[in-house]
């Protein structure tokens, strides 16, 4: 029903699941004792310190910030130094430019195939 949180050793908030039954059991209903979990969850997740704000965050992985941009992001490109020019070939705008090589129907006249 309720999981652990934390190290024993190191959370004076510790509680074990067993602990919280314990607890529970001193009290005469099921909703009172529903009541009383629910308060003791509320009060541990209000008591927690959620970072709002990546400032707030470790950088555990090593991501680069922006102070750490280096200003030459480029410096070669398969071996090319300095201005490197990418050849990007040009793509027809209109169909017709392609071949036909399948045989694909190109009458305009033709409007309907029979089987």
């Amino acid at each position: 029903m309720f999981g652990t949180y934390g190290k024993k050793e190191e959370d004076d908030n510790f509680v074990t699941e067993q602990e919280l039954q314990n607890k529970l059991s001193d009290y005469s209903t099921k909703q009172e004792a529903e009541t009383i979990a629910d308060n003791i969850v509320e009060e541990a997740i209000s008591e927690l310190e959620i970072p709002t704000k990546v400032s707030q965050l470790q950088n555990d992985s090593g991501y680069i910030t922006a102070n750490e941009i280096p200003e030459d992001l480029v410096t070669s490109v398969n071996g090319k130094q300095g201005d490197v020019t990418i050849d990007i070939p040009t793509v027809p705008a209109n169909i017709s430019a392609f071949t036909n090589d399948v045989g694909y129907i190109t009458d305009p006249g033709v409007t309907s195939v029979n089987n």
